[in-house]
């Protein structure tokens, strides 16, 4: 009797109970990765669907006045490059007030 207990208990739908819930909860992960992918697409289509709208504007733009289109582009090479020589600029044009005040001051300590 406690053979065919156990071999109903071992056969019983409680015990493949794990598997489907482990099963359930990789598929509600991949569900709501599906779903982050989706929504990151979604985003970046209406970006582009906004960026192509924006330079269709400008296309129609430019062919009824009748003046060239140009499009800038951006190289952040040469933004920084940039941006390091003004510093640099700022540095020296420091410099030279600096230099400037000293020399004044000298000047003023000699002259009385």
């Amino acid at each position: 009797m406690r053979n065919q207990t156990s071999g109903r208990l071992e056969s019983a739908p409680c015990l493949d109970l794990p598997v489907g819930l482990a099963a359930a909860k990789e598929l509600t992960r991949r569900t709501i990765l599906s779903s982050k992918i989706e929504a990151s697409l979604k985003a970046m289509e209406a970006e582009y669907d906004k960026a192509q709208k924006e330079d269709l504007e400008r296309q129609q733009s430019a062919a009824t006045n009748n003046t060239p289109q140009m499009q800038r582009r951006v190289n952040p090479t040469a933004v920084k490059m940039v941006q390091d020589l003004t510093a640099s600029l700022n540095n020296i044009k420091t410099d030279i007030q600096t230099t400037n005040l000293a020399m004044d001051e000298k000047v003023k300590q000699h002259s009385n």
